[in-house]
């Protein structure tokens, strides 16, 4: 018999627990709380459905060890599609980044599983009670790819489940674009380390990927050399390699990021306040940085500065949005020739640039009205 529930959580679920002002529901097995703002009604019935779920997952794990069955459990699937796909496909370290993830929330959520015993409804009601928007898509693709692996290495046998449930297409962009005010109250704001890594973007214009990898090696006098990693869109025939010529206050900040006493090989870096065996596995070197923990830091700083506090969270701009409000002040307020900042942004067309300006500044539509009523017979 279980302990007696405290006269604060009486009448609740287990597992559910009364907060200040809502609920809180601790997995018994992984040990995460989860906020429920919720009435005393709806929450009692959310934690029903959780505990009943974990109840059949914990009773599917232990049948399968009871009867001997060879059946994999979802969580081994899991660890062999990522060390046998992820891990050796051509995927960008960012992309990786978020597969890992990704794949880390399904063991946690789905891997006491046997891989046989899940069904459309259950995986149908794990993604739209857990996901919405990007994440939805970002979700529902990885299951299905990893059920599709699981059957080309003879380990479940029927129809994909994960493919059956709910398509949904990514929700339209929300996020707006960055202000001058808005970027230079999220620099003063941030690391030094950070600083840099936000001005190098703006003169440079170059992607996360590829600001992260540049090597102290690859600044040779006035000039950066690098390789773009990625074109989207239009493609390039043949990969991009870029000879930069510093503006001299692009030649600040490098300097600054060589004169760092932190010793890294690479332009951009930080000193990680903890060093972790696993952490330092997935990257390149100990002080570099990843992109994600870029784009993390950046919205992290912006969110305590508030530097955008008129806009929701999903208008928030990212870092992403720095190259975009670049490449506009480059040409629309710097007077730089299109074909120059098309050039130094790596794009195969003078449109994909155009698209990237786009939404910096109100456009009027000269019009006129010369109605003159005077004399009319109306």
């Amino acid at each position: 018999m279980g302990r007696k529930r405290s006269k604060k959580n009486q009448g609740l679920e287990p597992n559910l627990y009364r907060d200040q002002h809502s609920f809180i529901y601790r997995n018994p097995v992984t040990g995460k709380s989860t906020r429920v703002n919720r009435s005393l009604a709806e929450a009692n019935i959310l934690a029903r459905k959780a505990n009943s779920r974990l109840m059949k997952t914990d009773e599917l794990s232990l049948l399968a060890r009871m009867t001997n069955s060879q059946t994999a459990l979802f969580c081994d699937i899991c660890d062999r599609f990522f060390s046998e796909v992820v891990e050796t496909s051509n995927n960008k370290p960012g992309t990786r980044d978020n597969k890992r993830y990704i794949i880390n929330r399904f063991k946690a959520d789905l891997g006491k599983q046997p891989i046989d015993t899940f069904t459309v409804k259950q995986l149908s009601e794990y993604l739209e009670n857990g996901f919405s928007n990007d994440a939805y898509v970002k979700h529902r693709t990885l299951l299905i790819d990893i059920f599709k692996y699981a059957k080309a290495r003879g380990l479940y046998e029927s129809e994909n489940p994960a493919a059956a449930t709910l398509e949904k297409t990514t929700g339209k962009k929300v996020r707006k674009r960055h202000s001058w005010k808005g970027i230079q109250t999220i620099i003063e704001g941030a690391e030094p380390w950070l600083q840099r890594a936000i001005k190098v973007a703006l003169y440079t214009l170059q992607r996360r990927e590829d600001l992260v990898e540049i090597r102290k090696d690859q600044v040779q006098g006035d000039f950066i050399f690098l390789k773009q990693n990625k074109t989207e869109g239009e493609q390039f025939e043949k990969t991009v390699y870029l000879k930069i010529r510093m503006g001299e206050e692009l030649k600040q900040v490098v300097k600054e990021c060589l004169a760092s006493p932190i010793p890294s090989p690479y332009l951009i870096h930080y000193k990680p306040k903890r060093i972790h065996r696993e952490n330092i596995k997935h990257k390149n070197h100990w002080t570099s940085v990843t992109p994600d923990y870029l784009t993390k830091q950046f919205a992290k700083v912006r969110n305590q500065v508030k530097a955008y506090p008129d806009l929701t969270a999903p208008e928030q701009p990212t870092f992403h949005e720095l190259r975009a409000f670049g490449s506009w002040v480059y040409e629309h307020r710097a007077g730089f020739d299109h074909n120059y900042v098309q050039m130094l942004m790596g794009h195969a067309s003078g449109k994909m640039t155009t698209g990237y300006q786009e939404g910096h500044e109100i456009k009027y539509q000269l019009v006129e009205a010369g109605l003159q009523l005077q004399g009319l017979q109306i």
